[in-house]
């Protein structure tokens, strides 16, 4: 089998190179993008990230007893009470599940941009000689 030519070589060389530094340069500014879109939602427009939350419906009291309820008025308020501390439960969970997902979505970003700007100037050094 017949090596091959060196032009060759040279055009999927240069394909691979301008390839990966593509790709890696893809993956960095989709990061910085990510990262900026965290950061103006944590601090600058913090209400744009409220509006991904629902807790359900807030417990309210019942405003008559029903003909065929047979609960007495404790446990009436026993039953709310119970309701609203579920209610605040599932915010407060809610709320530290927001926190955890801003988080998870930080190291990730980060973390892409800390593989592919090494192999991004790599490449691209490469290209330039």
């Amino acid at each position: 089998m017949e090596a091959p030519k060196t032009g060759s070589r040279e055009i999927i060389r240069n394909v691979y190179l301008y390839l990966v530094s593509l790709i890696t340069l893809i993956m960095m500014v989709v990061s910085c993008a990510q990262l900026i879109n965290l950061a103006l939602i944590t601090w600058v427009f913090p209400k744009a990230d409220s509006s991904y939350i629902y807790y359900g419906p807030k417990p309210v009291p019942a405003a008559e007893l029903k003909p065929d309820d047979k609960r007495t008025p404790e446990q009436l308020t026993a039953d709310l009470a119970y309701s609203q501390k579920v209610w605040e439960d599932e915010k407060q969970r809610s709320e530290e599940q927001r926190i955890s997902q801003k988080y998870r979505d930080l190291v990730q970003n980060i973390s892409f941009l800390l593989v592919a700007t090494p192999l991004f100037l790599y490449h691209w050094s490469v290209i330039r000689k």
